[in-house]
């Protein structure tokens, strides 16, 4: 019997399925809505269980980060002093001798030699009539010195250059002092005062403190002791020429540690910019040329001031035109390298004032300074050794090495301002 062939029926054809409706897309969406919103609030929950478990790490990182800035604040805040207690210190062109007095009645410096242009006491006292006391501190006939040695925990004994600073500044801003090229044309020309102003050229700067920068760090040294019985030996020359410095032979046979210049500046010989530039570089070459001169054999009074390790300090405002006198140019043709800059800090050395080359003078309005103060202006200090000295210094006995402050400038970074004598603006 023949098998019953099962019969095939055809399939149906496949409708394409239905798109879902409106509502079952808005569902679809209300869901992954809530999905998301639960995965966020579930991540918030886990950050917030992180900061609950660390709160005394995040504390203590935050207190770390503030410390730092402080101390980064308080570091370039601290004023750089470019010289120890007992290092010997020739100051050129001193003017009213306020900086001088200042490092010895307040600093203890045991070893200054201040010098000034003007030939004869009289002659200092008729342009700077404030300077009588000045030269009781130099000549250690003050009372006020005793008085004072209680005050010395308040001041940095001893606090190394750089920089930061960083900053130095020098009374001698205006003073002839150190000068020969100040001549009877910077008393001529009243009005130049504030003409000389052209000089001092009101672009303030304070800046290298890039350099400084200028952040300064200053050492304190051991060897300041209170305790040393070296009798001071500090003295006052008068008519010492910055661009001969022909001193004493009982002073010149003893090189110095350090050869500090404030605001050199020849005074008054032009109201024309180029030319006072001119005029001041001529002081700034020549000063340079006869600080770095080898011995002579003919005459002690012709060695050398600056010993070796030593380091010649030259402080400017830090504006124009004295950035035009391109110092560090100047100092590197004479043998001399930037070992570092700073700001200068006047609050550094109570009792400093600005001198002017021409003296005391007065505004229109009868004030004493032309309307202005160097004190107020931003200054920077430029420490110049010999090539190949930048990396030596002379030890003091039970000190430390000076070294460059942290904040100040290198001889790579431009700075410039530079002067001879004092500054006459």
């Amino acid at each position: 019997m023949a098998k019953r062939r099962k019969l095939q029926h055809p399939q149906k054809p496949r409708h394409p399925a239905k798109p879902p409706s409106a509502a079952r897309l808005k569902k679809q969406q209300q869901q992954q809505q809530q999905q998301q919103q639960q995965q966020q609030q579930q991540q918030q929950k886990q950050n917030n269980q992180k900061n609950q478990k660390n709160p005394s790490q995040k504390s203590q990182s935050q207190q770390q980060k503030t410390q730092k800035q402080q101390h980064r604040q308080k570091q370039h805040d601290r004023p750089t002093i470019p010289f120890r207690r007992h290092d010997r210190i020739l100051l050129i062109g001193e003017g009213d001798l306020s900086f001088a007095a200042s490092i010895i009645k307040h600093h203890r410096c045991t070893n200054v030699t201040a010098t000034v242009l003007e030939k004869s006491r009289a002659d200092l006292l008729a342009k700077y009539p404030d300077a009588e006391a000045n030269i009781a501190i130099i000549e250690g006939r003050s009372d006020t010195m005793n008085e004072d040695k209680t005050d010395k925990e308040d001041e940095p004994d001893k606090e190394e250059e750089e920089e930061e600073d960083e900053d130095h500044d020098n009374n001698d801003d205006d003073n002839e002092d150190g000068n020969k090229l100040d001549n009877d044309d910077n008393d001529d020309n009243d009005d130049n005062d504030d003409n000389d102003d052209n000089d001092d050229n009101d672009d303030n700067d304070d800046n290298d403190d890039n350099d400084d920068n200028d952040d300064n760090d200053d050492n304190d040294d051991n060897d300041d002791n209170d305790d040393d019985p070296r009798p001071p030996n500090n003295r006052l020359v008068y008519g010492i020429d910055a661009t001969r410095l022909k001193l004493p032979p009982a002073i010149a046979r003893h090189p110095h540690d350090h050869l500090i210049f404030n605001f050199p500046h020849v005074g008054g010989k032009s109201t024309d910019v180029n030319r006072q530039v001119r005029h001041n570089q001529d002081l700034l070459v020549s000063f340079f040329a006869r600080a770095l001169s080898p011995p002579s054999s003919s005459s002690s009074s012709s060695s050398s001031c600056l010993a070796p390790g030593g380091d010649i300090v030259v402080t400017l405002f830090d504006a124009e035109p004295y950035t035009l006198w391109n110092i560090r140019d100047l100092a590197r043709h004479a043998g001399l390298q930037v070992r570092h800059s700073f700001r200068f800090q006047p609050s550094a050395y109570p009792g400093y004032r600005h001198a002017r080359t021409l003296g005391v003078v007065t505004s229109r309005k009868g004030l004493r300074g032309g309307g202005w103060r160097g004190e107020d202006r931003p200054a920077r200090s430029y420490v110049f050794v010999r090539k190949g000295d930048e990396t030596t210094q002379t030890p003091r006995p039970g000190g430390k090495r000076r070294r460059a402050p942290d904040g100040s400038d290198s001889d790579s970074d431009s700075d410039s301002d530079s002067g001879s004598g004092s500054d006459s603006h």
